[in-house]
């Protein structure tokens, strides 16, 4: 059965017309992933100011050791570029170098499997939203070769979700119908529900088939309701 996880970003939108997919820019580098510590199955999230990181694995066809960093770019809802310096949501430096690899052995194909666990004490975000990851070469950002989504969450809302059986008998063996309430807190100050409100609804962390751009099928000053 398809399962579909429901994650609700509150954030305020800058309208840029570059996007940034989830990608790998090479032909040489396969097999990358990123995910929480521990867990190959899971979404890339982590808290804002916790403890908690996620493992970025990616193996290397060319083999023998080169020269790769990471570093994070926050990105509005939409997952264009957020137009702020990086002084204000990195704290620490601005890149780190990946020191941990192991170079295969024993197989007929000659490949370096690099890994890193982050954020890293040195370079961690301090803020919450969408961010890409962007590993490169030789310490130059234009020398890009993967990026990918995480997400860094500061939960400011309380959210409901039922997942249900659709009425409609053509669609109910193959399709799952959504239920979500969001409870807002005060504080959140939100103003504009369709503006400041976004909801994404992820099919098995996948990205590529996202259901975006979701109406309110009700709301009040504390309460949103998705069906």
């Amino acid at each position: 059965m398809k399962i579909f996880v429901p994650f609700i970003f509150i954030l305020l939108c800058t309208s840029i017309n570059a996007q940034i997919p989830d990608a790998v820019y090479s032909p040489r580098i396969k097999s990358a992933q990123l995910y929480p510590l521990g867990n190959q199955w899971g979404l890339p999230v982590i808290r804002l100011n916790s403890s908690e990181q996620l493992e970025l694995h990616f193996d290397d066809l060319d083999g023998g050791v080169r020269n790769y960093s990471y570093t994070f770019q926050l990105c509005n809802a939409d997952w264009t570029p957020a137009m702020l310096s990086q002084f204000d949501f990195i704290k620490g430096y601005s890149q780190i170098r990946l020191n941990t690899y192991r170079i295969s052995s024993i197989a007929y194909t000659k490949y370096t499997h690099y890994q890193a666990s982050l954020p890293d004490r040195n370079c961690v975000p301090s803020r919450s939203g969408n961010y890409i990851l962007k590993v490169f070469r030789d310490g130059d950002t234009a020398k890009l070769i993967i990026s990918k989504r995480m997400l860094v969450v500061d939960e400011k809302a309380v959210t409901v979700a039922q997942i249900q059986q659709p009425f409609n008998g053509q669609i109910f063996r193959t399709h799952q119908k959504i239920q979500l309430k969001v409870n807002l807190n005060e504080q959140l100050n939100v103003v504009n529900h369709l503006q400041q409100i976004k909801v994404v609804i992820l099919q098995n962390n996948r990205w590529d088939n996202a259901i975006t751009d979701l109406r309110p099928s009700f709301f009040s000053r504390n309460q949103v309701e998705f069906n």
